[in-house]
C-alpha cells in the first residue's frame, strides 16, 4: 500500500561544510526567505541522490548521524536544541515539528566529530548537508503564539 504524504510549502537549503576545524555550522544570513516562518517539518537529502545544488558532494550518512540541529527564532531563542540528525537516517523521512515560529538563519548544526572527516579541496570545495524545510508563512492576522511558543490560529 502506498503512503500518502501531504506537502505544503517547502524550501531547500544547502549547508556548506567547508572546514573540519570548527564543529558549529550556521545556516547564515542568506536564508531570509525562511525568516519568521512556521516550520512544520524537516527532511535531510540523502547522499544517494547525487550532489548538492552547488556541485559539492553530500556528507555521508555516518557523518550526518553524529550531528545535531538546533532551531531558533528571530530573537535567537532556541527550540529543539541539539535534535539528533541520526533521526533523519533511521527510517524517518521527515521529522514533523510542533508549529514553532523559526528563523532559519539563526539555526545551526553541531558536528562534534567533524575533525575526523576529510573535507575535499574542490572545486567545489567542501561537503554539504541539504535540508528541506516544510513551512507555512506566519501572519499576525491569522496566527498567535501561545505561552509555550507554539503557533496557533486565531
Amino acid at each position: 500500500m502506498d503512503q500518502v504524504r501531504e506537502l505544503g510549502r517547502s524550501y531547500t537549503v544547502e549547508l556548506p561544510i567547508l572546514s573540519n576545524t570548527n564543529s558549529k555550522f550556521s545556516f547564515g544570513d542568506n536564508e531570509t526567505a525562511l525568516d519568521n516562518v512556521v516550520i512544520t517539518g524537516i527532511s535531510v537529502l540523502s547522499p544517494y541522490v547525487g550532489k548538492a545544488l552547488s556541485g559539492r558532494n553530500l556528507m555521508s550518512l555516518n557523518d550526518i548521524a553524529n550531528g545535531f540541529i538546533t532551531l531558533a527564532d528571530s530573537s535567537k531563542k532556541e527550540y529543539n536544541k541539539q535534535f539528533p540528525l541520526e533521526m533523519f537516517i533511521r527510517g524517518e523521512v521527515m521529522i514533523h515539528i510542533k508549529r514553532k515560529l523559526i528563523s532559519v538563519r539563526n539555526c545551526y548544526v553541531d558536528l562534534p566529530l567533524i575533525n575526523a572527516v576529510a573535507i575535499p579541496a574542490g572545486p567545489p570545495a567542501g561537503l554539504a548537508i541539504v535540508f528541506v524545510f516544510m513551512y507555512e508563512p506566519f501572519s499576525a492576522d491569522i496566527h498567535k503564539i501561545n505561552s509555550i511558543g507554539e503557533v496557533e490560529n486565531y
